[in-house]
C-alpha cells in the first residue's frame, strides 16, 4: 500500500501572489470548468455524507463533473 506524503511547504513567493483576488477566482473558475468536462471524471460520482447541510450540501451521490460546474457557476457570480 502506497503512503501519502504531503507536498513540502515552500517559503518562496507563489506566482499567484501577483494576481488580485478576482483574477485568482477567474483562474479557479476556468480550471473547474475544464476539469468538469474531463472524460475520466464526467461519469464518476462523489458521495457527500450526512452532516454536510451546515455547509450547504445535501447527502447523496453527485456526478463530479456536474458538481464542479456548479461550483464554478457559484464562484463566478
Amino acid at each position: 500500500m502506497e503512503t501519502y506524503s504531503p507536498p513540502m511547504v515552500s517559503t518562496e513567493i507563489s506566482p499567484l501572489d501577483e494576481y488580485t483576488s478576482s483574477q485568482k477566482i477567474k483562474v479557479l473558475v476556468d480550471v473547474l470548468r475544464v476539469v468538469a468536462k474531463d472524460k475520466d471524471l464526467i461519469d464518476k460520482k462523489l458521495f457527500i455524507p450526512e452532516g454536510c447541510q451546515n455547509i450547504g450540501f445535501c447527502e447523496g451521490y453527485y456526478e463530479i463533473g456536474t458538481l464542479l460546474h456548479f461550483l464554478a457557476d457559484m464562484m463566478e457570480e
